[in-house]
């Protein structure tokens, strides 16, 4: 017993609209169906919903089997690659709507791309869908970041210089070794050099000079740093021109706390006969200390009365502009 075929009268696949089931003897059963671009032509049931889409009008018309392809063909097939394609330069490791996989859908969610005008992604921690892009001459981005560092220092200290915080020195000030407290410099012809009498010596370094039989000082010291940072920018496009205009925010909380808001602005004009480009830009920025011994600089050494100096990030004001080649 054959089983009942499926009426297809009506259906729209992609252009193709199904107008009647084909009078025409066959093995499989076909349609008589019209597409977009005003041709009538039959087409099995199945080709149907396995997905064709057009007459091949649109293939013709995109150029997918040529040279000439239409600026929305380059755009789905620039976009595809930026996403699969690693040894591509613009590659973002981000992910685009499954059925974007077909042209057909993309085209018909996204329109004929314009001239001049890229497709963007509004949201640069979305995908691309049909919601998050847009055909435009500005690249709005919106994101932020959060890192936090773990540090953890374990540092054995000592002083290794015999010169180095002597108890006494000569007559003209310079270090003598083999001391351990200022009151055997008269004896031995030196002079002290105790605080009391306007030295340098420091008591309570002794312990831990190695040259004197001390042991090293076992420092272990530890923090989180928060780095937290918002932005938002705009790539505006304009002929030749390309300007970019941003702000971010940067929250640095370490062993200090620092905030700060970073205007930035870009202008380039490229020259088309020469391949020039013209460009000026300027930033603020706030680096932060570099991580390496930040807590041993920052809190010192409290048993041993060393000072401490706080790593503080810094604002830094940068301008450049140049003429590249």
């Amino acid at each position: 017993m054959r089983s009942k075929t499926l009426d297809l009268t009506g259906n729209k696949y992609g252009l193709i609209t199904v107008l009647r089931k084909s009078d025409k003897p066959s093995s499989h059963t076909s349609w008589v169906c019209s597409c977009s671009c005003s041709r009538i032509l039959t087409i099995r049931g199945t080709r149907l919903i396995s997905g064709q889409q057009s007459c091949g009008c649109l293939k013709l018309k995109h150029g997918q089997a040529g040279k000439h392809q239409t600026r929305t063909y380059r755009s789905w097939r620039g976009m595809k690659d930026r996403c699969t394609n690693p040894a591509n330069r613009h590659y973002i490791n981000t992910s685009y709507d499954p059925r974007w996989e077909n042209f057909t859908e993309f085209a018909k969610d996204i329109g004929e791309a314009p001239q001049g005008k890229s497709l963007d992604r509004l949201c640069p921690f979305g995908n691309y869908c049909r919601e998050n892009c847009q055909y435009g001459r500005h690249s709005i981005k919106i994101g932020g970041l959060y890192q936090q560092t773990f540090l953890r220092e374990h540092d054995p200290i000592g002083l290794i210089n015999a010169t180095s915080n002597s108890p006494c020195v000569d007559a003209n000030g310079n270090s003598l070794p083999g001391f351990t407290d200022p009151s055997q410099c008269a004896a031995a012809g030196a002079v002290s050099n105790d605080p009391s009498v306007g030295g340098s010596f420091t008591s309570i370094l002794l312990p831990y000079d190695l040259t004197r039989g001390g042991t090293k000082y076992n420092y272990f010291g530890h923090t989180d740093v928060k780095e937290t940072g918002l932005y938002v920018q705009d790539q505006i496009k304009a002929g030749q021109w390309l300007f970019k205009v941003g702000i971010r925010g940067d929250l640095y909380n370490g062993l200090t706390v620092a905030r700060q808001a970073e205007p930035r602005l870009g202008a380039s004009y490229s020259v088309k006969k020469t391949g020039t480009v013209l460009r000026v830009s300027y930033a603020r920025t706030l680096p932060s200390p570099f991580n390496k011994n930040l807590v041993l600089s920052s809190q010192g050494l409290h048993e041993s009365g060393c000072i401490a100096d706080h790593q503080l990030p810094r604002r830094i004001e940068r301008s450049h502009s140049g003429i590249p080649q």
